[in-house]
């Protein structure tokens, strides 16, 4: 029994020699805690941490232990506002596995694999292609250094793998190399920074219409620019083309948002801003909903987040031009002087419905009902016969008083045409011949069954 006994502990200390500490990161956007949310942990189906959340504030940390090959199943439970919460998890050199999205999937699952913990050293300059930059920030997975005057930088004790290595720099574009470290020896990575646009107004990132354009605040700083945004955030400019209504969203984004247009690099000119405005689990996103703007003139879209919050998302810009419309008429004649009885017409624009039923209750006519159009616009008129339709006409009459259209008596079941294209009338003079001394003629074409008198 003693001999069972030490096998079984010798079998557990061996096996905690193998163990090692994973780490979980919890984050909340809004900064108020998970609000209810909470996540399981079970390792080779044993529940290791249970119901742990962010009971307040934007962040907490957790560590469960693996071994090599087992089988980690993270289970979210949501709470109240789920699309503020999102987790990361780190291996046990603290490389980043894995990033939930926002609100986080109710199950994920991975293989643990236990990563060397053999080091080496990743080293470097920094420059701007002429000049070295200190104080750059490289980081690599969990190990970061910063450059010193002369632009060189070390980061020593980095645990042996594949990193991908950014380095940022105010007013530089965060760049990235991907590097492998081995055990014992100094890999190099040399960073060539670009000059950050859309960090302030006056970089502002030229940009026209666009639908899910990606950004990515996190390499951002804040521009400190007004007092609707005081997060890290991004500048672009837009040019009008023509004189209308200009829509801006950022309702793909996966953290808490806001977003301000300006007329000009003045923090007096604030044309609009808005903070939450999105749907559903986008509630949390902002949108300016058609602000008018100016031929020719530039307009400042600032995106940013809600207190410090940084993150990705899709940024859609969508112009309307005004639309001029004027007004046609539709008149109604009925060649008898008793009306349509019961005959009626609907008129649709654009497949909707603007004169709905209407007749001539009784009369001779003309009775005239007016819709408004634009060009480019299709106008479709419905003719239902009523009692006596042989005596039904009517006629359309543009915005310059000019018949266009002149029915057949009677009308037929549908009539359509696009405003704007050259309409031919159903008669009109189609000849004139002048002759000698007095004599003179003109020839009518008459588009219609009709006799005319």
């Amino acid at each position: 029994m003693k001999k069972g006994i030490i096998f079984l502990l010798a079998t557990i200390f061996a096996l905690s020699l193998f163990a090692e500490d994973f780490t979980i990161n919890l984050y909340d956007s809004y900064g108020d805690g998970w609000n209810g949310g909470m996540l399981d942990v079970s390792v080779a189906g044993a529940l290791v941490l249970d119901d742990i959340t962010i009971d307040t504030g934007d962040f907490a940390t957790f560590t469960f232990a693996v071994t090599d090959g087992d089988e980690v199943i993270i289970t979210y439970t949501a709470g109240s506002w789920a699309s503020e919460n999102s987790y990361s998890i780190l291996d046990n050199v603290l490389t980043e596995l894995y990033v939930s999205p926002n609100p986080p999937d109710e199950v994920y699952t991975f293989i643990a694999e236990i990563a060397s913990s053999a080091v080496g050293i990743i080293s470097g300059t920094v420059t701007d292609g002429t000049d070295p930059i200190e104080g750059a920030t490289i980081t690599a997975g969990a190990f970061s250094a910063t450059s010193v005057a002369d632009g060189t930088y070390e980061i020593v004790d980095v645990f042996v793998g594949n990193y991908d290595v950014s380095c940022a720099a105010p007013d530089y574009t965060t760049a990235y190399l991907n590097v492998d470290v081995t055990e014992g020896n100094t890999t190099t990575a040399d960073f060539v920074l670009e000059p950050f646009m859309g960090d302030n107004c006056e970089s502002a990132i030229v940009i026209g219409e666009v639908v899910d354009y990606p950004f990515d605040t996190t390499t951002a700083t804040a521009s400190g620019f007004g007092s609707f945004i005081s997060s890290p955030d991004l500048w672009y400019v837009y040019t009008a083309t023509g004189e209308g209504m200009l829509k801006v969203d950022i309702c793909g984004s996966a953290f808490d948002t806001k977003l301000a247009a300006w007329g000009e690099c003045d923090d007096t000119t604030l044309i609009a801003s808005n903070d939450d405005a999105c749907y559903g689990e986008r509630a949390l996103q902002s949108e300016l909903d058609e602000f008018p703007i100016v031929t020719g003139e530039d307009y400042f879209i600032q995106v940013g987040g809600y207190g410090s919050a940084a993150g990705t998302g899709d940024l859609t810009i969508v112009f309307t031009p005004n639309t001029t419309t004027v007004d046609y008429q539709v008149r109604l004649y009925d060649s008898y002087g008793d009306g349509w009885d019961t005959a009626s017409i609907d008129l649709a624009v654009n497949g909707t419905v603007v004169l709905d039923d209407i007749t001539l209750a009784t009369g001779y006519g003309p009775e005239a009902f007016i819709f408004s159009v634009a060009d480019g616009d299709e106008v479709e008129i419905t003719y239902t016969a009523g009692t006596y339709p042989g005596e039904n006409t009517y006629d359309i009459v543009n915005d310059e008083e000019v018949v266009i259209y002149t029915s057949p008596a009677p009308p037929e079941a549908s009539y359509s045409f696009t405003v704007g294209a050259s309409v031919v009338p159903n008669v009109f003079f189609s000849e004139y011949i002048e002759g000698s001394s007095n004599n003179k003629a003109i020839e009518i074409y008459n588009g219609t069954e009709e006799t005319i008198d």
